[in-house]
């Protein structure tokens, strides 16, 4: 599972975008949003400004070191997971710290050592818009690596948007293996979710109403031509 943390292990997310597909109907839906609600606000009027995250250069990331909080440079806000991403037995290390990915594989030693950084791959808060971000990491059991992102508009559109990208380490590198795409509006509760399967070349959309359960979910299935499977690095992360 993810974290976001700093070094002082100040522990604040703007929203959780899994909360919409825990559940479904109104019910869930108002949780969600009251929860986004009273989190936006929790952040704005008791902490301020100091309370948003620090961002730090990707360089100044330690290239080595036994915890996280090793590597992130003190005060900084993190994401981090870990797991057996080469299936070596040891568990490693995915860090993202603002628009950059870092991975950061096991050592018997029990030290991490930087494999690659990725930079400006990750969405990130920019001053002055009406955009949030949140970023979450995982890697399952059996050694994939999941990268969610989910972004939520107070002005300009009242769509919420959840992507989810999954890579899995093989030929010594990270290649896209699936993703999914999953977008809903506060105002309407029209909800689409779009997912590929880059190792099946199958494609599912699935469309729907969140406010409306009494409208049936319309599901379609077609085929994606075949295609070399896409390096992480290789495209920016929405």
């Amino acid at each position: 599972m993810s974290s976001w943390r700093t070094s002082a292990e100040m522990n604040i997310k703007l929203y959780t975008p899994k909360s919409l597909k825990n559940g479904s109907g109104m019910a869930s839906l108002k949780q969600f949003l009251l929860s986004l609600f009273a989190t936006t606000v929790s952040i704005a009027f008791t902490f301020g400004m100091a309370a948003l995250p620090m961002q730090a250069s990707a360089q100044e990331m330690a290239t080595k070191g036994r915890s996280a909080d090793e590597i992130v440079p003190s005060g900084t806000n993190f994401v981090k997971a870990e797991g057996d991403l080469n299936k070596d037995g040891l568990k490693d290390l995915v860090i993202s710290v603002g628009s950059a990915l870092a991975v950061y594989f096991a050592t018997p030693s029990g030290d991490y050592e930087l494999w690659k950084q990725y930079n400006d791959i990750l969405p990130v808060d920019e001053e002055g818009d009406d955009f949030m971000i949140d970023i979450e990491l995982s890697i399952t059991d059996r050694g994939t690596l999941k990268i969610e992102t989910g972004s939520f508009a107070s002005a300009g559109t009242s769509y919420v948007t959840n992507n989810n990208y999954t890579y899995r380490f093989q030929n010594g590198d990270f290649y896209k293996i699936g993703e999914e795409q999953h977008s809903m509006s506060r105002m309407t509760g029209d909800d689409k979710t779009v997912s590929t399967n880059y190792l099946t070349h199958k494609r599912q959309v699935v469309i729907q109403n969140a406010f409306d359960e009494s409208i049936k979910p319309k599901e379609t299935w077609t085929s994606i031509p075949k295609s070399t499977l896409r390096r992480l690095g290789e495209d920016q992360l929405d």
